[in-house]
């Protein structure tokens, strides 16, 4: 099934539980997509990698305190998701499920 799909996410941040709809997009083993939610708007972000179901991504959110620059690294295991976000703000878990 691999990771291309849209997902339903709750992330755990310092400010709480932060849900958001993340879109991933392959080709090859390149990945694309978006995040959405209702705090930060959409997200899009290319460059990132895939492998097998394990995937990474960067992407630059403009927050009241400046642009922030995210890696994210997770994987897919049947429609379930889950990783972790790393910015100056710390490392974020995430999970969520395939909808």
């Amino acid at each position: 099934m691999g990771v291309d799909g849209i997902y339903q996410v709750t992330t755990n941040t310092p400010m709480g539980k932060m849900e958001s709809t993340l879109t991933l997009i392959t080709d090859g083993d390149s990945l694309s997509g978006s995040s959405a939610s209702a705090m930060m708007g959409t997200v899009e972000f290319s460059g990132g990698k895939v492998d097998g179901n394990n995937f990474t991504f960067q992407m630059t959110l403009n927050t009241p305190m400046g642009k922030m620059e995210m890696t994210n690294n997770g994987s897919v295991d049947g429609d379930n998701i889950s990783g972790e976000v790393r910015s100056s703000m710390g490392n974020m878990a995430y999970s969520g499920v395939r909808v």
